[in-house]
């Protein structure tokens, strides 16, 4: 009996520890298995991690150094301690807190034409380029590079608002940051090769979202986050001169560290182009059928390439594809705008500083990060719920279901007059998180892997006009209707979402029939089978054709 008893603790003490010493193996496999598949992702994380601090802090210390710039030496004010009167010009519903508001909205339209038109130009060649013999990897540095000098002006401009003015150096920041291609291009191709890693899940038919979009989306949420997060605690340990400078500081060193990240550690996802072309340069004894950087750049026939490179980016939008693809690809594109609309919280922090918020620096940042937080698990959670179910086209479900809920945000917003019906509508944020990976996952299932990079610059481009849309249109409202309705725009903003909520609607419909011909539970990736010219291959095929004796 005892050594039945002996012997039947040791085998149960046996299998335990095979149970575990299972479980170890198989979790660590786990974690070599993801490990060895991450890519770009970090990049993401990191990027928006440091660009999210920089753009938490931005606002807040525009709305302090504008207020200390126009309000000091003032004699006609009469005003003591400028530093105090800043403080508590939120509680004072005044033609002083009208005046600074106005300047603050004023210039915020010549800082987005500086960060933007550049950009349209500089991304569209280096999305071709990325397309063609230049890869992901180079032009996605090049634009880390821009942004890490953005990051450092904006430490410069922090630094020195007591003896500089700070809008010429916020100016050169984002007009440096435009002409090294961006957030377009930093996204255009992280995004770019989170999809060319992905390709193979793709499958034909299938509209679920892919894990791997969804969570590179949430990552350019969770990193937004984690920035105002850190943000918000250098508001609490340093006074607000130092806070600013430690932040964006902060900001600059993520950047530095995401350039380390990707010269090292990112994979190049797009090689057949450069692979063909080197084929092409042995067979042929050319050494002109690979385009370097400083070629692009200052050869002699660099506008004229520059310029086809830009008119591919179009062609990509115009190549006919079977039944109504095409229509429904550009459609979304101009759909998409509405997303920059629904997640634009410059405005809000003009509203919610006066009567009857009045909200301190504080309970912004708060807000802030609880809508982060909102839209980010919603862009993981939400798309995975919805791939739970049999619908046609849980793609086109995702984004219209997100739409809805980004259009009842805005207009709740515009009706609000207490804290406490805000911070509902961040709660809301949840479903409007899916419109970010539902567009990312469905548009590329239309195009093939060698327009990527270019469906996801024409993705940023559209992005990027829409913060000069809104600054022009908003900001005009906003002016107009700020003594009887500040938050007006906000329901101007809902009833946009709502049309194009219609719009998306007659898109689901018109590829309704596709997908019950296809006999499929989402979308069918319907591209031409036809490699026609819009890439750099081209060059390898007619070298082939005419070779050099």
């Amino acid at each position: 009996m005892a050594v039945a008893t002996e012997t039947g603790a040791v085998v149960e003490v046996g299998s335990r520890y095979a149970a575990l010493h299972f479980l170890r193996k198989r979790c660590g496999q786990g974690c070599f298995s993801v490990l060895r598949k991450t890519n770009a992702e970090p990049v993401i994380l990191l990027a928006m991690t440091g660009y999210g601090l920089i753009t938490a802090v931005t606002p807040l210390f525009l709305y302090w150094v504008r207020c200390i710039k126009m309000f000091s030496n003032r004699p006609d004010l009469h005003i003591e301690n400028v530093t105090d009167f800043c403080l508590h010009l939120k509680d004072d519903n005044s033609t002083y807190l009208n005046a600074m508001e106005r300047d603050i909205a004023t210039h915020r339209i010549y800082l987005q034409l500086c960060a933007t038109v550049p950009s349209l130009f500089i991304a569209s060649i280096l999305g071709a380029w990325a397309d063609g013999s230049g890869g992901r990897k180079i032009p996605l540095i090049i634009s880390l590079i821009g942004v890490t000098i953005y990051s450092g002006m904006q430490v410069a401009a922090a630094a020195s608002y007591k003896t500089l003015p700070v809008y010429p150096l916020m100016l050169f920041a984002e007009l440096t940051a435009a002409m090294c291609g961006g957030m377009t291009t930093l996204f255009a191709m992280t995004f770019a090769i989170v999809t060319d890693d992905s390709r193979h899940e793709m499958k034909q038919g299938d509209s679920y979202v892919i894990l791997r979009i969804g969570i590179a989306s949430a990552f350019q949420m969770f990193g937004t986050l984690f920035g105002e997060i850190l943000a918000y605690v250098c508001s609490e340990v340093f006074p607000q001169d130092e806070a600013n400078v430690v932040a964006t500081l902060l900001g600059g060193c993520f950047m530095l560290l995401t350039i380390l990240y990707t010269v090292f550690l990112v994979r190049e996802t797009h090689l057949e182009v450069a692979e063909s072309e080197e084929s092409a340069r042995q067979i042929t004894g050319r050494n002109d059928t690979s385009v370097s950087l400083r070629e692009w750049c200052c050869g002699a026939d660099s506008w004229p390439r520059a310029k086809r490179k830009m008119f591919k980016l179009v062609q990509v939008l115009i190549e006919k594809r079977e039944g109504w693809t095409r229509f429904c690809l550009n459609m979304s594109l101009l759909y998409i705008f509405v997303e920059v609309f629904a997640l634009d919280s410059s405005l809000l922090l003009l509203v919610v500083k006066r009567p009857p918020f009045s909200w301190s620096d504080e309970t912004w940042s708060i807000y802030s990060i609880s809508n982060n937080l909102s839209f980010s698990i919603g862009m993981i959670v939400f798309p995975a719920l919805i791939g739970q179910t049999k619908w046609l086209g849980k793609d086109s479900l995702l984004i219209m279901s997100g739409m809805l809920s980004a259009a009842v945000i805005s207009i709740i917003t515009s009706f609000a007059r207490t804290t406490e019906l805000l911070f509902i509508c961040a709660g809301l944020g949840f479903f409007a998180g899916g419109i970010s990976p539902g567009f990312r996952s469905f548009i590329p299932r239309m195009v093939r892997k060698d327009e990527t990079a270019r469906l996801f610059t024409a993705f940023g481009v559209v992005i990027d006009l829409c913060p000069i849309l809104s600054a022009l249109l908003f900001n005009s409202i906003f002016n107009a209707t700020l003594h009887f309705w500040p938050s007006f725009v906000f329901l101007v903003a809902g009833i946009i979402m709502l049309a194009v909520l219609c719009g998306q609607c007659v898109n689901h419909f018109l590829m309704l029939p596709v997908w019950l011909q296809q006999h499929s539970e989402g979308f069918e990736p319907l591209v031409a089978e036809a490699v026609d010219d819009i890439s750099d291959t081209d060059a390898y095929d007619r070298l082939l054709q005419n070779p050099v004796p």
